[in-house]
């Protein structure tokens, strides 16, 4: 599963016994969705109590209750948080589909399958805000994804939230009785620790929550298409320009989706930036285009990166469930005369802890094609996983490669250890994918520990240390690295980070070094940090300097700053302003300006976004161009459906 907050993607369960079952209840009259709890309306519903911390099980000091009910139409959820310092508690975020980082929130996870293989997570927070993240990965449009009704609350004990969530919204594999399987968490900001209802931290996803015997209602199919139409005009400095497109959506049935996109509108996105941290290696930045998002985490594997494509004419993305146990993503893309870019992934989940996939990959353009194909397994036994996988990737230009791996991985109360052996061949080239590192065989090791804590001066403390040991494929030395990292939260807020490398890299012995203090750690919205970075490298010296702060003036008011300047063989800095404005009623005006040694570009948008309707874009200047280009762009979609 994908993970805005970490638990929430790795769901995990204990081999302590728990009652872990909540009796699935029809409700004959819904309850009023008003943050207030009313005991008339919740009476009879089952209820969970109690919760353990993520990492070590311990139990959590301040408590939570919830209710889970339903009818023909919604999921009903209600919760009761505890907080022993109501004071404290962060609510900041007040809209609908929206990313709930930084605020106390409370988190239904469920899998309307039953099997554990993928959850569908329902954020919300104490002023009823709403983060949704589907299964399988859906891109933040709300004609897409939709949305659930939440509403909260601050109380002298805590907060309390209750929420409707329609059927609509997962994919019901077929009506009837069922047991479904859930997890409820709760993040608590004030300690920034998260927490689960049924601790699973030792391989045991099978003691995860289980819905027992709610009867489905008939599977909605949605059989309409949505169509997304956009157009813009407007001026820069080369003239007047103007263009359009269509992204669309439809159910080919109640578990497969259809994505497509007609010329889409990638200049007008913001793209993630990379920081100038050093790496020998290739760096991605995160993707941010919806075509991509949605059904990403079906497609995306070692041989498939979307960033990979810049652009193209025409693409379909389609990805779902053939059954209960086997998932699947496939998308294509054509830039007519110039490339076809195909991926494919099918997993099949035998349990919740064995399963297998096939992936497979290809790139073709006038007179070059290359193909990649991959074949995965994973087991658990309790704390104890395995993971293997075999690929070959075939090459007009480079020729054939191979490639593999078998990894162990032992996760208990905190503590993580993973031992790999990997073999890489010169040729291996999967171009659609992301493996920046091959002709090397060796061995990679690990030992991770986490400790919260829950009184004194130091509140949590985090220890990671790895090492690499690699040769040519066919012989010669490689690398060679130890790397360590300890990170430190103070009762008071600060965050304190440091970490180290030692590396014989082809003969040459390098040393870096890394340290950084953040205040208050954690939070989003108000925040300063700095760091610094000493060493040598390639036998010269190295010095990198960051510094990074968000500023909150007031409510409505986002500004975002930061630094870096790196000393290496030569000088190279980097600048970002980044703003943020909500006029309420979904209206926002938002910026950002981009110095890049002696390269500088902004932009400026007005925009009415976020809700159901149309929306409109007011852009002075070109998110991702290099330079500042004059240009201004008035841009319109206006979603359709057809039925």
């Amino acid at each position: 599963m994908r993970l805005a907050v970490p638990f929430f993607c790795l769901l995990i369960a204990s081999s302590q016994a728990q009652d872990n079952t909540i009796q699935g209840f029809k409700m004959e009259k819904p309850p009023t969705i008003d943050g207030a709890i009313d005991p008339t309306e919740w009476q009879d519903v089952p209820s969970g109590s109690g919760q353990f911390d993520e990492h070590t099980g311990q139990k959590a000091a301040d408590g939570l209750q919830f209710w889970l009910a339903y009818d023909a139409e919604f999921i009903y959820f209600a919760a009761k948080a505890h907080d022993s310092d109501p004071g404290s508690i962060r609510a900041t975020e007040y809209q609908t589909n929206v990313s709930l980082e930084g605020d106390d929130s409370v988190t239904l996870l469920l899998d309307e399958t039953g099997t554990l293989g993928e959850f569908s997570e329902f954020g919300m927070n104490p002023r009823g805000a709403t983060s949704v993240s589907l299964a399988g990965g859906r891109a933040a449009k709300r004609e897409w994804c939709g949305e659930f009704v939440a509403k909260g609350r601050v109380t002298a004990e805590g907060w309390e939230i209750e929420a409707r969530i329609p059927w609509r919204l997962v994919r019901i594999p077929a009506a009837g009785a069922r047991n479904l399987r859930f997890q409820v968490g709760r993040v608590i900001q004030r300690l920034r620790r998260s927490f689960v209802w049924r601790y699973t931290n030792d391989g045991h996803p099978e003691n995860a929550g289980v819905w027992k015997g709610v009867t489905l209602p008939e599977p909605y199919l949605d059989r309409s298409i949505k169509l997304l139409p956009y157009v813009y005009a407007g001026a820069d400095e080369n003239g007047h320009i103007a263009d359009a497109g269509l992204d669309f959506k439809t159910n080919l049935n109640n578990q497969i989706t259809g994505v497509g996109s007609i010329n889409p509108d990638f200049r007008n996105i913001e793209n993630a930036l990379l920081s100038l941290d050093f790496s020998r290696f290739e760096r991605l930045a995160d993707e941010t285009r919806p075509f991509f998002q949605e059904g990403a985490d079906y497609t995306q594997t070692i041989l498939f990166a979307s960033q990979r494509i810049r652009g193209f004419d025409v693409g379909i993305n389609t990805y779902g469930r053939i059954s209960d146990k086997v998932r699947f993503g496939v998308l294509n893309t054509l830039d007519f005369g110039n490339q076809n870019s195909f991926a494919s992934n099918f997993q099949y989940d035998i349990t919740p802890n064995d399963g297998i996939g096939v992936a497979a990959t290809s790139l073709s353009r006038p007179g070059f094609d290359n193909t990649a194909a991959l074949v995965r397994f994973y087991k658990g036994i309790g704390p104890l996983e395995f993971f293997g996988r075999t690929a070959i990737t075939e090459d007009t230009e480079t020729g054939n490669g191979t490639g593999g791996d078998i990894n162990v991985n032992y996760s208990k109360a905190g503590f993580n250890y993973f031992g790999s052996y990997q073999a890489f061949s010169p040729g291996f080239n999967p171009r659609l994918g992301f493996f920046p590192e091959v002709d090397y065989r060796g061995f990679q090791t690990g030992v991770e520990w986490n400790k919260p804590m829950s009184s004194g001066p130091l509140r949590q403390f985090d220890f990671a240390l790895y090492r690499t040991d690699f040769q040519r494929f066919h012989g010669g030395h490689y690398r060679d690295t130890w790397e360590g990292a300890a990170h430190t939260r103070l009762a008071n807020g600060i965050g304190l980070h440091y970490a180290a490398v030692r590396d014989n890299f082809l003969g040459s012995d390098d040393a870096l070094d890394s340290a950084s203090i953040v205040f208050p750690d954690g939070s989003p919205y108000r925040n300063f940090g700095f760091g610094y970075t000493w060493g040598h490298v390639e036998g010269s010296n190295y010095a990198g300097f960051s510094m990074a702060s968000a500023y909150r003036p007031i409510p409505l008011l986002q500004l975002t700053a930061s630094y870096e300047h790196v000393r290496h063989n030569g000088e190279e800095d980097q600048g970002i302003l980044g703003l943020n404005y909500d006029f309420g009623g979904n209206r926002y005006l938002s910026g950002r300006a981009v110095k890049h040694n002696d390269k500088w570009n902004m932009y400026i948008a007005l925009r009415k976004t976020g809700n159901r309707g149309a929306e409109y874009f007011l852009i002075l200047g070109d998110p991702n161009s290099e330079t500042f280009r004059t240009s201004l762009i008035l841009k319109s979609t206006i979603p359709v459906e057809i039925h």
